[in-house]
């Protein structure tokens, strides 16, 4: 049985309540929004490991699956009844396995995982609980692979939760209007979403229909929403199908991550439960407190809802591309919405590593008929791109001196 500083194990066939109080003070959060009451719920026939995070209380079985999510205040179990979710599955040579055992060692669990039929353990994996004042972490720290085949993913998740109003696909939470749980990768190696190449679990939602649910964080399937987040392996070179545009029959060499980047041990993910007003609250000290990105504007996290406001409605301009015919009327409308910064979303030839804008021979070029214009009427000139566009055929070392030239170029037009 796991014991963090919110638990106490309980050896009994009722339901036994712990209260424990604290100020959280990274960022200013009100002590109000972490006060919780954890419930701790052991059966004489059955002890599941019971890990609080935040407000929300899971209880994980012998076979590594999860038994309940309880709303530490009320009791509530969100877990649905029909099944139950695996915390964590790997795929193994392109096949899904699950969990066969999981024991407990102090904040250290340990999952097994067998090859198909074969009796044997095949996978060894082991992951370490921390817990903070509203949420918990979760690290792969071991991952031994006796079976000598190809552990491609290791995938947490997904996490079924029984709650149907609102489903945030992209900051990977589910929430009504009482209760909100949410689930969080704390690395760049830990993707909010799911291997595209692993089939679903469950059936998408027929009520709440998510466009491009291979990239969400969060998902709705029948019995409400699911969260989820995954790891790769790239330690080694593989022949991939890649996007080009609408299109995913592109074959391509993904070649391998030397070092840690490249290995699946590292992964890591934060599962917290909270009242939906604090979800930002919690999100935004939990980048701060584990040191992951949390870009600012005037000093203020740029999702504060009022600046993402103020962003949207006063300091960006958007179009297309840039072009030598429009940009004179263009600049026109940014000043007229006030506007701080332009940019295009379709701006390069290609992702070829040398990324050509759309329009122009050299920098030098759009600089002088482009940038320049804009910066004298007080713009700035940018560009947005999604990562996933560029390509993965190209060698590392080209991409990235490709694109460390291009930023150079860019900022000294700036």
């Amino acid at each position: 049985m796991y014991m963090g500083p919110l638990v106490k194990k309980i050896i009994s066939t009722v339901t036994a309540t712990c209260i424990a109080l604290s100020p959280f003070a990274i960022v200013g959060l009100n002590p109000a929004y972490v006060s919780a009451q954890t419930v701790a719920s052991v059966t004489s026939d059955s002890q599941n490991v019971v890990i609080p995070a935040g407000l929300l209380t899971m209880e994980l079985g012998s076979t590594g699956r999860i038994e309940k999510l309880i709303d530490s205040r009320t009791g509530k179990d969100y877990s649905p009844t029909n099944w139950k979710d695996a915390f964590v599955y790997i795929y193994l040579e392109n096949r899904i396995e699950f969990p066969t055992t999981m024991t407990q060692e102090g904040n250290i669990l340990t999952f097994t995982f067998k090859d198909g039929r074969d009796d044997n353990t095949a996978v060894i994996a082991k992951i370490q609980i921390e817990e903070k004042e509203n949420y918990t972490n979760f690290e792969l720290i071991e991952l031994e692979n006796k079976s000598g085949k190809d552990l491609k993913h290791f995938i947490w998740g997904p996490i079924t939760v029984t709650i149907k109003d609102t489903i945030a696909d992209a900051l990977g939470v589910v929430y009504d209007s009482r209760f909100a749980v949410g689930l969080m990768g704390l690395n760049v190696k830990t993707v909010a979403a799911k291997p595209e190449n692993v089939p679903d679990l469950r059936p998408m939602s027929s009520w709440h229909p998510i466009r491009e649910h291979q990239y969400s964080a969060a998902v709705a399937v029948e019995e409400g929403g699911q969260l989820r987040a995954y790891t790769s392996d790239y330690s080694k070179d593989r022949s991939e199908a890649i996007r080009d545009g609408q299109k995913y029959d592109i074959e391509a060499l993904d070649p391998a991550i030397c070092g840690d980047d490249g290995e699946i041990v590292g992964s890591k993910v934060a599962l917290y439960g909270c009242t939906p007003d604090t979800v930002l609250d919690i999100v935004g000290a939990m980048e701060v407190a584990e040191g992951m990105p949390h870009p600012t504007v005037n000093g203020e996290w740029q999702k504060d809802p009022e600046q993402l406001h103020n962003l949207q409605l006063r300091t960006e301009y958007l179009f297309p591309h840039f072009s030598t015919d429009t940009i004179d009327d263009k600049i026109y409308q940014a000043r007229r919405l006030d506007a701080e910064l332009m940019y295009g979303h379709d701006t390069f030839v290609s992702y070829d590593g040398d990324y050509r804008i759309i329009g122009f021979d050299t920098y030098e070029e759009f600089n002088e008929q482009i940038a320049q214009k804009a910066k004298d009427k007080g713009l700035l000139v940018g560009t947005k791109n999604r990562p996933a566009f560029v390509r993965k055929d190209l060698p590392a070392s080209q991409g990235k001196e490709n694109i460390k030239n291009n930023i150079l170029k860019l900022e000294q037009q700036r």
